[in-house]
């Protein structure tokens, strides 16, 4: 079923003693159950780590499940737990020793598969810890099932009130062209991958000396699907938005968000008239495909624009987040040879920022601290970025589960 290339490269990676479960389960949407779907999903048992999730509309293609079942070995998509684009830390490329089936059909399709990449294939009873993990996603997004394509549906329409980025109140065309050439280097960079979903940074831009606007921020990309910056006006607006955890409606969805984001599209997402003022002006970006998407959404108005302030603010993050990242969350070689904590002593850019005196393992929790002076479309104004955000309350969602009748069945297997 894989192409050679595919299946050469699962070959490659290191094999550990890990135990999956790979399995699709029926969704179906509260409002609509016309428009049940499948999800297909691929979950390491250690640590619960949900490694590959897939919708399939119709009858499915076992071709593409095993190509998703390969790609869960060599470009796992998710960690252990996330929600509304706070997503677990990055997993590993490896191939696990053995994987159950809960369906006959998917044991039969994915035997063979397995069978050469040396990888044990068995069939299971229902694998009950996947009934809490759909049931948390089914919970998020306020269905009886999980199915992310009819959520749009579902909503009412989201009240689009934004202008093109050039006419908005008070912004010049540099500091869109710093804009674009500043995600453009996010994006590239992917600072993402040395986060997890608890790295929540707080933020203040304006000029010194001033009232400065405060922001709270989530990087997204740790899972893989979605990536750019989750920024919201307080620590309330973000615990509002991680607390989904019994909405009755999809409305309530909609009325507990209010954020602003930058996020990574296609160019269709954007207002024409971006689309025709990056052409012009060429604006930096990723590649060809991919446009940073800027907006505001509150219950209130929908989607709107953000002011000037917030573009300079998102600008000036997008260019000193990975610099700050290095700098307070990263051990150096030496650090991690003698076992010092991961994150350095937070300190004001204006410190010696070479000193030695890195802090021990008991001070982890100790704020990093550090101010950027920006260029001059910045008008005087600085960023203050800061790590780590008190009072942030991730949902408390255990998906643990009892896997000892998996590998007891397991044993009963080899002894038959």
């Amino acid at each position: 079923m894989l192409d050679k290339k595919m299946a050469d490269t699962v070959r490659k990676l290191k094999q550990n003693e890990s135990v999956w479960v790979c399995a699709l389960r029926v969704a179906i949407p509260s409002k609509d159950p016309s428009k049940a779907v499948q999800v297909f999903m691929v979950l390491d048992t250690d640590g619960m780590a949900l490694r590959k999730m897939e919708m399939v509309v119709g009858v499915p293609n076992m071709d593409e499940l095993a190509d998703q079942l390969a790609k869960a070995m060599y470009a796992p998509q998710a960690g252990p737990s996330g929600l509304g684009g706070l997503m677990g830390p990055k997993l590993p490329k490896n191939r696990p020793t053995t994987v159950y089936f809960e369906d006959d059909q998917l044991f039969a399709a994915m035997s063979p598969v397995l069978t050469d990449l040396a990888i044990s294939a068995q069939l299971s009873s229902h694998f009950e810890p996947l009934d809490e993990m759909m049931q948390m996603f089914a919970q998020f997004a306020g269905m009886s099932g999980l199915d992310f394509e009819s959520l749009d549906d579902a909503l009412p329409p989201m009240p689009d009130h934004r202008v093109a980025l050039l006419d908005i109140p008070g912004v010049a065309e540099p500091l869109i062209r710093e804009l674009f050439e500043h995600a453009a280097n996010f994006f590239k960079t992917q600072p993402w991958e040395n986060l997890e979903e608890e790295d929540i940074f707080a933020a203040k831009y304006g000029l010194p000396g001033q009232p400065q606007h405060e922001y709270v921020i989530s990087m997204m990309g740790m899972g893989g699907m979605e990536f750019g910056l989750a920024l919201f006006d307080s620590v309330a607006d973000l615990n509002a938005s991680l607390s989904f955890d019994d909405p009755e409606n999809l409305d309530e969805v909609a009325k507990a968000v209010r954020s602003m984001s930058l996020t990574f599209v296609e160019k269709d997402e954007l207002l024409p008239k971006d689309v025709a003022a990056q052409k012009k002006y060429r604006w930096a970006l990723p590649n060809k495909k991919i446009f940073p998407l800027l907006f505001r959404y509150s219950p209130e108005e929908g989607m709107t624009t953000p002011t000037r302030e917030d573009i300079g603010a998102i600008s000036a993050l997008l260019q000193v987040l990975p610099e700050f990242i290095d700098n307070h969350l990263m051990a150096s070689e030496d650090d991690l040879e003698n076992g010092l904590a991961l994150h350095k002593n937070g300190a004001d850019s204006s410190a010696d920022n070479n000193s030695d005196n890195h802090q021990n393992a008991d001070e982890a929790d100790e704020n990093a601290v550090q101010t950027f002076e920006l260029s001059l479309v910045h008008a005087g104004a600085v960023l203050t970025v800061s790590y780590p955000v008190e009072g942030v309350e991730f949902p408390d969602i255990d998906l643990m589960g009892d896997v000892d009748w998996l590998l007891d069945d397991a044993g009963a297997d080899d002894n038959s």
